[in-house]
């Protein structure tokens, strides 16, 4: 079995804390937005980028040194921000960073924010009832909620088989029911 293997890290991914620690710079400078521990973990974890241990010891050496910030904890998961030191690392040595691993660490970022927001803004509970489930689903606007259904479900497989539907295109559920409401009646 390769070494890297053991450790996590996939064909292409990063050994040396230096290039980690470029990678996480580059990553926060190019989002541009703070996001916690637990998502650099998922984004560099998802495709094999990097050891978990030692992204998590670069983190530390990254705030030490002054090139991240930690600006925010919840829940015990801290959330860091990128400094001009940071920004000044991330520009000046990209480019020793393999053009595939920044690709595939920009890719995973974008889907991940795109799901944290897309978590924020609609909402899906499942409540057991005595003969079934009851699937709840939101859609939050600024003010009223734009959608607000409830819906009964047999067995938890197929509601939670709906939720993810719901959670993956929301708006194709709100048009849907918005184009049924307002067809016109046929003869």
């Amino acid at each position: 079995m390769d070494r890297n293997d053991v450790f996590g890290i996939e064909p292409g991914g990063l050994k040396d804390g230096y290039e980690i620690r470029i990678l996480i710079c580059y990553l926060l400078s190019r989002i541009d937005r703070p996001i916690s521990k637990s998502q650099i973990n998922e984004i560099v974890q998802a495709k094999g980028l990097a050891n978990y241990f030692q992204l998590n010891q670069e983190l530390f050496h990254l705030v030490e040194s002054g090139h991240l910030a930690v600006v925010d904890c919840l829940n015990g998961d801290d959330f860091y921000k990128i400094t001009e030191k940071g920004i000044k690392t991330a520009e000046t040595f990209e480019k020793v960073l393999p053009l595939s691993v920044r690709e595939k660490t920009l890719a995973y970022a974008g889907k991940l924010l795109k799901r944290i927001k897309m978590q924020s803004e609609n909402l899906v509970n499942i409540t057991e009832v005595s003969d079934g489930f009851i699937l709840n689903v939101r859609v939050l606007d600024i003010g009223s909620d734009l959608l607000s259904l409830q819906l009964f479900v047999p067995d938890l497989k197929m509601a939670n088989r709906f939720k993810q539907r719901f959670l993956d295109n929301p708006s194709l559920i709100y048009q849907g029911i918005i184009s049924l409401f307002s067809a016109e009646e046929e003869v």
